[in-house]
């Protein structure tokens, strides 16, 4: 089979008791949705527990161990040449300037995913900060190539949250069921204090959530016991999205999970365990999405069964957190950020006549012809006039996208309209099911923005061709209302040139 580039993908991340679980765990929904396009995955780490590496096995995905006492850039980078790793991804605090590059003196491509902005100069070929307060300002020195993709629009969710989301989540007038959620290790044991301090509460059934790195589990057990029942944990469940679409609202640490807790629509109250949380809980307070109770080592018990009385007992509260959350995240980050990394992967070249016969064929094939406003094949003879006609258009801009061996992979067309451009995109038959579309699509529309009038770009789809929606979406278009084109009820897609650039 022909294979474009871009199919393998190394992740060098940790976790631990003191590290915690979140930069494996939000590196996995990247691994996820680097699968979903046909891609290989390797995880590479110092510090990863059994029961993180066998959840990563689960997911047929290679782990392999960095030796405690070698150069960690070093070995990463040997082991980025061995599997031919088109990317590599780095998750982690301790992944500094001279670590990154080590990584792209060795010729690789290079995703960071970063929360704070503290790396002393980013080497990078994309920098990723998820978190809804990143600002470009806090990477003021980074190499001119170095892009950013900033916000909860890239936030990074695994695969089994989506179809979890609650259609329609229901605000009783008091709510009844809390989920406690403090991450992978719980460093200063929270969950303990947080459980203490809503003993007294009637008519509130608790789910606390153990992380597989937090070694109180058993005291915790002991304490749930002696609560009669309204207290449950849960070591390391596998069923996270079934809880939280099972709680009304969550008491959680302002990290990771909050993008999934958001995405959920589930409303939180947030307690700070580590310094880089305390901009995010400020954030989701300040959006509505959650309240921010503070640092951990000043959280009184009155103060935290204070403010879970408050919350169960306001309807409206909640209902407003549980709106908010759901615009926040919206789940197709992942995919987005995938898109991003392979459109790096390939280029463009202007379409011409010597392409005739290649675009015939991509036009004839019958998924194409299913997918398009006019099914009726195409005869050689029309297509040729037909072709002529468009490279000659000063209003056409007609693009072929090849992979670094210079083979054809697809085509993007654009008919533009002084600031409107309508796009249309074939994939070859070969190479579909693999993120390629997307990828394309984005790739070409940044170029069409670049060099033209161009500012805002529409895709029109039938309802039914799904596979064509997911993949504008994935590029960063948005979809707007129901509409008719060429005669034939369509869904309308518009990508703007401000939404465009990461």
């Amino acid at each position: 089979m022909s294979t474009p580039e871009g199919h393998r993908l190394l992740i060098r991340a940790d976790a631990s008791h003191q590290i915690g679980s979140g930069h494996v765990m939000r590196s996995l929904a990247l691994a996820q949705a680097w699968q979903k396009t046909g891609g290989e995955v390797c995880l590479a780490a110092r510090l990863l527990p059994e029961t993180l590496e066998s959840r990563w096995r689960d997911e047929r995905i290679e782990t392999r161990q960095v030796a405690e006492l070698s150069d960690d850039a070093e070995e990463t980078a040997k082991l980025a040449r061995e599997i031919g790793a088109d990317w590599v991804v780095l998750d982690g605090y301790e992944f500094g300037t001279e670590f990154q590059r080590t990584i792209k003196n060795a010729g690789m491509r290079l995703l960071v995913i970063d929360d704070d902005g503290c790396a002393r100069h980013y080497v990078a070929d994309l920098i990723l900060n998820q978190n809804p307060c990143a600002l470009q300002a806090m990477y003021p020195s980074r190499d001119p190539s170095a892009a950013l993709l900033l916000g909860t629009r890239y936030a990074l969710l695994r695969r089994e949250f989506l179809p979890a989301r609650p259609a329609n989540r229901a605000h009783a007038a008091r709510a009844t069921r809390m989920l406690v959620t403090l991450g992978g290790g719980d460093h200063d044991n929270c969950t303990r204090a947080i459980l203490e301090a809503i003993g007294g509460i009637e008519k509130l059934t608790t789910i606390a959530v153990v992380g597989p790195n937090n070694p109180r589990a058993p005291e915790l057990e002991c304490l749930a016991q002696r609560s009669g029942g309204s207290i449950a944990i849960r070591r390391n469940p596998p069923d996270m999205p079934q809880l939280m679409a099972w709680a009304d609202f969550a008491f959680s640490a302002a990290g990771t999970t909050c993008w999934e807790l958001a995405f959920m629509g589930l409303p939180m109250l947030l307690v700070v365990l580590a310094g880089n949380q305390g901009p995010n809980a400020a954030c989701l307070d300040g959006l509505g999405v959650a309240r921010n109770l503070g640092w951990h080592g000043g959280l009184a018990e009155d103060k935290v069964r204070a403010a879970v009385r408050h919350t169960l007992s306001d309807p409206a509260l909640r209902a407003s957190m549980s709106q908010n959350g759901s615009a926040l995240v919206d789940g197709r980050g992942a995919g987005r950020v995938v898109a991003e990394m392979r459109s790096r992967l390939f280029t463009l070249r202007r379409a011409g006549g010597e392409d005739s016969q290649l675009l015939l064929e991509w036009a004839n094939e019958p998924g194409v012809r299913a997918a398009s406003f006019a099914a009726e094949p195409i005869s050689t003879e029309e297509h040729h006039i037909w072709l002529m006609h468009k490279l000659s258009d000063p209003a056409c801009a007609f693009f072929i996208a090849i992979d670094h061996r210079q083979t054809p992979l697809g085509q993007v067309r654009f008919n533009l309209d002084g600031s409107d451009a309508v796009i249309s995109v074939s994939v070859d038959l070969k190479f579909r099911g693999r993120g390629i579309g997307s990828a394309v699509i984005l790739l070409a529309c940044r170029r069409l923005f670049k060099e033209t009038e161009a500012r805002s770009i529409h895709a029109y789809v039938k309802p039914e061709n799904e596979i064509s929606a997911r993949a504008f979406v994935k590029a960063g278009f948005a979809e707007t209302e129901a509409t008719v084109f060429w005669g034939r009820n369509a869904t309308h897609f518009v990508l703007r040139s401000k939404d465009c650039a990461p």
